[in-house]
């Protein structure tokens, strides 16, 4: 058994390690030498997760180029191994890496391109959940308003970025000329999945904190109060309720709760 659970670690070491080096563990025969035999699993460990990478960043791929995705794939993979049984999250890490490691923290427009498809992959993969339609709204009694709660779709992403990450990523999507990356001010975007589509748009600064403040359970009286930090008091409640009516639209609500 300690030779077969040392044998196991040397492979392991091996793999991980991205090296040839078995210690003699290994021989070869008629067929391929010791090195070429340990070369088909190193080699093949990191095809299968460069496959997993190119599937949920293909839009990246695309505007780096298969020989620099590659490079890229690689040294994401030596970085971080995988540590979970499924090989869905092994891509997780992948907008941080881009952010920390150079030269790829040098062109930002990487690490964001590399959140959006990410994000677009949680909303497409995320819990399904009944959605409500503005019938739910007509139903709360005009004296609850004040103290209603919004439960929001499993699948709701948020992302703030200051690059044209979705622009690039939409053209290279239809086959269209790529835009040259460009930065502006930091724009709120939000995804979602509606009847098995991934939807995405840009919020405005009113909305993005109205969201963020309904996902943490305030109230329709809280959510007017903070907006009028944006808009006149008079205006708010017809303002909020616009931004519920956009989200029932949107498929974006799964239940009302009078608290």
């Amino acid at each position: 058994m300690n030779t077969l659970r040392q044998l196991e670690e040397s492979f392991k070491d091996c793999v991980l390690g991205n090296t040839l080096d078995m210690g003699g563990q290994v021989v070869g025969n008629a067929r391929a030498d010791a090195d070429e035999r340990i070369h088909v699993y190193v080699e093949g460990y990191r095809l299968r997760f460069l496959e997993v990478l190119q599937d949920n960043f293909n839009g990246l791929r695309e505007f780096l180029g298969d020989e620099q995705f590659d490079v890229l794939g690689r040294a994401y993979i030596d970085a971080h191994p995988s540590t979970h049984p499924s090989v869905r999250w092994f891509s997780q890490h992948l907008p941080a890496f881009l952010r920390g490691t150079e030269p790829y923290s040098n062109h930002p427009i990487l690490a964001e391109m590399a959140a959006f498809e990410w994000a677009q992959g949680r909303a497409f993969d995320a819990a399904d959940a009944q959605t409500l339609d503005m019938q739910a709204l007509a139903a709360v009694p005009p004296e609850s308003w004040g103290q209603v709660k919004f439960g929001l779709h499993p699948s709701l992403q948020r992302l703030e970025l200051q690059w044209n990450a979705p622009k690039i990523w939409q053209a290279i999507d239809a086959e269209e000329d790529v835009p040259e990356p460009a930065a502006g001010d930091s724009v709120a975007w939000l995804l979602w999945r509606q009847d098995l589509t991934t939807r995405w748009r840009s919020l405005g600064v009113d909305e993005a904190w109205m969201l963020e403040a309904a996902s943490q359970e305030a109230s329709f009286g809280e959510l007017c109060e903070g907006l009028c930090r944006w808009h006149a008091p008079e205006t708010v409640a017809m303002q909020a309720a616009s931004y519920l009516k956009l989200w029932l639209t949107d498929g974006l609500i799964t239940s009302i709760e009078v608290d």
